[in-house]
């Protein structure tokens, strides 16, 4: 195992440790690429019969918008959003709970209110996934 394992050191030339500590650092660069992006441009759309709201993410705050049935509240906390109350029957949408990344969404259909959150990140929820592949 030793005499192997020494083999294997001595038939390894220096552009088989340069091409190893390339290797290092591009997947250092990427992973920090990734971290630093990581909840940068997130945002809540939410749409009612009133209008569109779009809300930051990244600062924290409770609200109220009225729809056609009451007011929905929702609160911002965390880098994520969630309806806190609604004036609908089932509560599905306050059931539904946090939403953080882009292309999750919830919606109380009764009192016609949409929630989604949008990010410029494009490996969040958006394109192909196991469902519809």
């Amino acid at each position: 195992m030793v005499q192997r394992f020494r083999a294997i050191v001595a038939g390894t030339k220096i552009l088989d440790y340069i091409l190893l500590a390339l290797s290092a650092l591009v997947f250092i660069a990427f992973s920090l690429s990734m971290w630093a992006e990581s909840g940068q441009g997130a945002q809540v759309r939410i749409e009612t019969p009133s209008g569109v709201y779009l809300f930051d993410l990244n600062q924290d705050k409770t609200f109220s918008l009225t729809g056609s049935s009451g007011q929905s509240s929702f609160t911002i906390k965390n880098g994520s959003v969630s309806f806190i109350d609604s004036p609908c029957r089932d509560k599905l949408c306050v059931k539904r709970g946090l939403l953080s990344q882009g292309g999750q969404w919830s919606a109380c259909l009764p009192n016609r209110m949409f929630a989604k959150v949008e990010s410029s990140k494009a490996t969040d929820l958006q394109g192909t996934d196991v469902q519809s592949y």
